[in-house]
């Protein structure tokens, strides 16, 4: 009887249509950092950072804006490297997940507390066991087990969405 969209304690952090066209103001940075401490409030800790890949670009921009590469880039044993080093935010990796390029997604970018999503199994239907007649003209036997089940979350404020104009 919890109405979702009056508590924010039943609600996942969200920010939306985040103005990355100017790299310079640093503004997918900053909203990150502001979300990563709410994130924190009530006791989530992240440990998964899922993105697409306009979503990293943009991240990529506002880093190389501010001049800021690493060993594995810029300079690298003596060789010009132009590529970047693999990004990470408060020390999280940022993982590209080609999923949401597939799913018209590639402006998004998911930070989750995976200790707050679990599968909970249909009742009755955990470890289902089937074993089908043998056809009468192979000398075979089927075996199967099936899972059925959804994925719950037991504290949504302590997972993120967040997503690039």
């Amino acid at each position: 009887g919890i109405d979702q969209s009056t508590s924010t304690w039943w609600r996942n952090r969200a920010s939306l249509a985040i103005n990355s066209s100017t790299p310079s103001n640093q503004n997918l940075v900053k909203v990150l950092q502001k979300e990563f401490r709410q994130l924190r409030r009530y006791g989530g800790n992240p440990d998964t950072f899922l993105a697409g890949s306009d979503f990293i670009e943009a991240l990529e921009s506002e880093i190389r804006e501010k001049g800021n590469y690493s060993d594995t880039g810029f300079m690298n044993n003596g060789k010009n490297d132009a590529g970047m080093a693999d990004l990470s935010f408060k020390g999280l990796a940022i993982e590209y997940d080609p999923t949401l390029d597939d799913d018209s997604l590639s402006k998004y970018g998911y930070v989750l507390d995976c200790k707050t999503i679990k599968p909970m199994v249909m009742e009755g239907e955990d470890m289902k066991s089937h074993n089908p007649s043998r056809p009468e003209d192979k000398y075979v036997l089927y075996r199967a087990v099936t899972w059925t089940g959804g994925l719950i979350c037991n504290q949504r404020n302590a997972n993120g969405v967040y997503s690039i104009a």
